[in-house]
């Protein structure tokens, strides 16, 4: 369903100069157009793991079960937390000769009872995991049942960021959940996504991650992607296709949306793609110092947007540094981005971790991370090759996570004796 919005005195009450450019370009005549679209019933899943949550080995916490386990079981205690602000969820790992599963409180009475056991189910396309698991945390405020988390657990001795201590385990999870639903936009499939404030039951287009994307999948795209953001009290204008469009309101009773079209004009967003040049940007160190991108040519860059708050970014840091240790003589520099921290926090993280690379402030980069290339993703890298031209985003054939990394480097940086012939 198409509602337009019409408004005969917009072009004449502009200036003269300004009416003859809005006729010599027809799309800045259009009238804006509204779109109606449909909410889907349930809540989904953000597709990524945002949280990782360490559990500790307790032997006791096994008589709080509601059935009796092996002498041999393993059993590991602790908070599982979901979406700003709500209470966290406390969770037990059994692992047994039978199998490895979860409990989880999911309604916080401080038992747990057999409808609150969750087996992990095999991932095919992550042989590392041990599987997954989907919790559904009754709501009660708002127009959804539930607020689903999705629940990853991996091998000990190969989870990202390092082998856990024996006597923990790692259980990765997603954060937040997301409103979905689908628009026909004249003749084409166009699915949203918004975020849901599990504390308040509301859906606000204009703060919060959402996407607009065609309908070609059921879940949402990750960062560099160009239609994902992140709104602070504003109004995010996406590329779909041909056309501009941003969500201009979502009714949760009535299941409905309304999608908004836009001059191309309005646009601003920097569009990150393999081959293409990064853009150039200004920032400053935490010793004050001031920089910028292109102050390293003929260097391999390798970009980390982090945050001491992100559990994966912390998890990152051995590989970033056995990288820089192994392939700063064949030509990388590492600059990191630190992202949502105090300078502080920050400067404490990155002095605790001994991280010898560049790394520019928050808020030397905070419109330009958070307003033109739009980063919701963290930790994001991104290789730049000497002309800073972009290698990878970290997908393909050439990851840049964990012990990927390493190898993606050995493909596509030069041999040693290549650089030094070349000094010479």
């Amino acid at each position: 369903m198409v509602i337009r919005r019409r408004s005969f005195l917009a072009l004449a009450s502009l200036p003269v100069v300004s009416r003859r450019l809005a006729m010599f370009h027809p799309q800045n005549t259009r009238e804006p157009r509204e779109y109606l679209g449909t909410l889907e019933d349930e809540l989904v899943p953000e597709f990524s793991f945002s949280r990782g949550v360490e559990l500790s080995l307790n032997a006791a916490i096994g008589a709080c079960l509601p059935v009796p386990l092996a002498n041999d079981a393993s059993e590991f205690d602790g908070k599982l937390q979901f979406s700003p602000g709500k209470e966290a969820i406390s969770v037990v790992l059994v692992e047994s000769p039978s199998g490895t599963y979860l409990y989880a409180d999911l309604d916080h009475d401080g038992r747990f009872s057999s409808s609150e056991q969750f087996r992990f189910q095999p991932v095919l396309a992550r042989p590392r995991a041990i599987g997954d698991v989907l919790l559904r945390v009754p709501l009660t405020t708002g127009q959804y049942r539930y607020f689903p988390i999705r629940v990853r657990l991996f091998s000990a001795d190969s989870q990202p960021g390092g082998p856990s201590h024996p006597g923990t385990r790692t259980l990765f999870s997603s954060f937040w959940a997301y409103t979905t639903g689908t628009a026909n936009v004249d003749g084409t499939r166009v699915r949203i996504w918004c975020e849901y404030d599990a504390r308040t039951g509301i859906v606000d287009p204009h703060d919060g991650h959402l996407g607009i994307a065609l309908e070609r999948s059921g879940k949402l795209p990750e960062f560099p992607s160009s239609e994902i953001s992140s709104a602070k009290n504003e109004v995010i204008v996406f590329q779909v296709g041909p056309r501009f469009l941003s969500i201009d309101r979502i009714d949760l009773r009535s299941r409905t949306f309304v999608l908004r079209s836009h001059a191309e004009t309005d646009y601003r967003r920097i569009e990150l793609r393999i081959g293409v040049p990064f853009p150039d940007f200004d920032f400053a160190d935490f010793e004050a110092h001031k920089l910028k991108l292109s102050d390293f040519p003929n260097r391999y860059v390798l970009l980390d947007f982090w945050g001491s708050w992100c559990g994966p970014c912390i998890g990152e840091f051995r590989h970033l540094k056995s990288a820089y240790k192994d392939f700063w003589e064949r030509g990388l520099e590492i600059i990191g981005v630190d992202s949502g921290d105090s300078f502080a926090d920050a400067k404490k993280c990155i002095a605790e971790h001994a991280l010898p690379w560049i790394q520019a402030t928050s808020e030397s980069t905070k419109d330009f991370v958070q307003e033109r290339i739009r980063v919701t993703t963290y930790p994001t890298l991104i290789l730049l090759d000497p002309q800073r031209r972009i290698l990878s985003m970290g997908e393909g054939d050439f990851k840049l996570r964990g012990a990927d990394l390493h190898d993606t480097l050995e493909k596509l940086l030069p041999r040693r004796d290549k650089v030094l012939e070349r000094h010479h």
